[in-house]
């Protein structure tokens, strides 16, 4: 199957895609016999789960969408590992700062720029939000200190020097038998080829504005193995329309699964 993206403007509070993904979400529920529901799966982000499926009871017309599974990507990831993986620790991301504070305890005298930093309150939440979109675009300390020995001495290579070893020292920290956040979505992208969690599934999401590089491979491959996948955006592809900057995340994510 490929990935059918439904594109359009909101205009007076209507958006034509998402209501065109919410009807086949219906359809699917309406069509699909009882047994076989688990395999209808609703993407969108987590505050608005309950939202989601109060709007699709009450399109529906019944008490509850028995079978059908409302969750975010994060929920999601999870259901495949308790399907398909076994004794998984995973870090949550109250426990990923703590460790995140320990690491930056244990290497302040080597750091080259951010000695002074780490006393801020909310530098370790800004050096994991680094460290976890280094992860997600799956950038390893070892790529990174292949960069770091091309460059000249100065700033750039003395802050890369940093950001490398608060990573090294925060993954050792972590061990290897736990897993933060960021791991188990690699984890799980690594196991759908072989499991048969997404045969046959119907992937819906909605209200979701952008996608980072891991959520996209995660649908990717899993639109190998599924009945389909629908996503509702709401875009304007026109580069040329006035506030079309407005749209920039939405038509960065279309490029993302285009590539």
């Amino acid at each position: 199957m490929s990935i059918q993206f439904y594109l359009s403007r909101q205009s007076g509070g209507i958006n034509p895609s998402r209501d065109k993904v919410i009807q086949k979400i219906i359809k699917a529920y309406k069509n699909t016999p009882f047994n076989l529901r688990q395999k209808i799966f609703v993407l969108t982000p987590r505050q608005n789960t309950y939202q989601v499926e109060r709007e699709l009871i009450d399109k529906v017309g019944q008490r509850g969408l028995l079978g059908v599974q409302i969750t975010d990507f994060d929920g999601l990831i999870l259901k495949l590992l308790e399907a398909e993986a076994n004794n998984i620790e995973v870090v949550d991301s109250h426990g990923r700062l703590m460790l995140m504070q320990k690491s930056l305890l244990d290497i302040k005298d080597d750091l080259k720029i951010y000695q002074a930093s780490i006393k801020q309150p909310n530098f370790k939440n800004e050096v994991t939000e680094q460290i976890s979109e280094l992860k997600q675009a799956q950038i390893t300390p070892e790529l990174i200190e292949e960069k770091y020995d091309s460059l000249e001495e100065g700033l750039l290579k003395s802050k890369l020097h940093d950001i490398n070893l608060i990573y090294k020292t925060f993954a050792q920290n972590l061990g290897e038998d736990r897993y933060d956040e960021d791991d188990i979505r690699i984890i799980a992208s690594s196991l759908i080829n072989d499991t048969d969690f997404f045969n046959n599934a119907q992937i819906f999401v909605v209200d979701q504005i952008d996608f980072n590089f891991l959520q996209a491979l995660f649908l990717i491959l899993a639109d190998k193995k599924a009945k389909s996948v629908d996503i509702a955006l709401t875009t304007d592809q026109d580069l040329t329309a006035t506030d079309s900057s407005a749209f920039k995340i939405q038509n960065s994510t279309i490029r993302l699964f285009e590539n």
